[in-house]
């Protein structure tokens, strides 16, 4: 029997990811229909449920590095649960990337910009080659 389902995908960040989630599905045995909409993180699949379950269809979509979940399971509180978590994480990522970047920007650039900048001798580029590597590294 032919059933239609459609699927909250998680993860997906490119139109590789959904195009990838397309091809290994439609190669799956008893899939009939399979479009993943990458705005929308979202599938619609089309499937003989004598040959492949929905469960099995999950399970597949989660072995490519990806979540799925049946999106009669998801309502909007958790859908706003999860995008306010990644926000979260994406925003600790951001500081995190500017605390390293500021210090290591002016190690590399000041000597540049301003000749002889106020640096520790130990991180001087002339004096101590291997230390200013290191610290940039």
């Amino acid at each position: 029997m032919k059933i239609r389902t459609e699927l909250k995908i998680t993860g997906m960040s490119c139109a590789g990811c959904s195009s990838s989630i397309e091809t290994n599905l439609r190669k799956a045995n008893g899939v009939i229909l399979c479009n993943v909409n990458l705005p929308l993180a979202s599938a619609i699949i089309e499937f003989d449920d004598g040959i492949i379950s929905q469960q099995e269809i999950i399970e597949k979509i989660k072995s490519l590095g990806f979540g799925a979940i049946p999106a009669d399971e998801t309502d909007r509180k958790k859908e706003k649960e999860f995008k306010a978590k990644e926000f979260k994480i994406l925003k600790t990522k951001l500081i995190i990337s500017i605390v390293f970047s500021l210090p290591l920007l002016y190690i590399a650039m000041a000597p540049m910009v301003w000749g002889a900048a106020p640096l520790p001798d130990f991180l001087k580029m002339g004096s101590n080659p291997i230390n200013y590597a290191l610290v940039q590294l």
